[in-house]
């Protein structure tokens, strides 16, 4: 068996993740509480789509 391979979702959060300098930085920038990112982070929850669109921003601001 092949480990899954992580989700464009879960690459863009943990690119926004290591752009912002760690949870506490990037749930405030999400607007999320820190256990609410760590749930996504973990895969314990669904990552909303708007909360996607948000990580993906802060994470494409590096590549500008």
């Amino acid at each position: 068996m092949s480990a899954m391979k992580p989700s464009p979702q879960m690459n863009t959060l943990s690119r926004a993740l290591q752009d912002c300098g760690g949870e506490t930085p990037l749930a405030k920038k999400l607007g999320v509480p820190v256990h609410v990112l760590s749930g996504w982070l973990r895969g314990h929850d669904v990552l909303p789509a708007d909360m996607y669109l948000r990580a993906r921003e802060l994470a494409a601001v590096r590549k500008r």
